[in-house]
């Protein structure tokens, strides 16, 4: 059975905001997904600013954890993406970071993400934050 819904469902739907009750923050004129995401920010300006971390970025470099494809059926597949919410470098070692507020934000669509960067990328220091 396909459920259906109006317009304005759909939109209050859409309002409803994060899953997990986390609410957005600005920090430095940038957007973090949540209170506990802005905090490690601040954490990590401070390590950055002592010289213990470099080349911190942001929700950035995309990892492609499973490339372009075209199926038997000539079906094409975008690229997949993990999206580190922090990544820099600490002691010559490239470090990817993610911040979870609690341990039910840490899906089974994130684990299976995070054991794909663990076995394609075995260089990557990749460190869980839980605050």
């Amino acid at each position: 059975m396909t459920e259906t819904m109006t317009v304005e469902e759909f939109r209050a739907q859409q309002k409803k905001g994060n899953k997990f009750g986390a609410k957005p923050v600005t920090i430095d004129n940038i957007r973090f997904d949540s209170g506990v995401e802005g905090e490690r920010y601040r954490q990590l300006l401070l390590l950055l600013k002592s010289g213990q971390i470099q080349n911190l970025q942001i929700k950035a470099p995309k990892i492609e954890i499973l490339p372009a494809f075209t199926d038997r059926y000539q079906g094409r597949h975008k690229a997949t993406y993990y999206i580190p919410d922090f990544t820099y470098e600490e002691g010559g070692v490239f470090v990817v970071e993610d911040v979870k507020g609690g341990h039910a934000t840490r899906t089974a669509l994130f684990e299976l993400k995070r054991k794909i960067v663990l076995s394609h990328y075995p260089q990557y220091d990749f460190r869980i934050i839980t605050m």
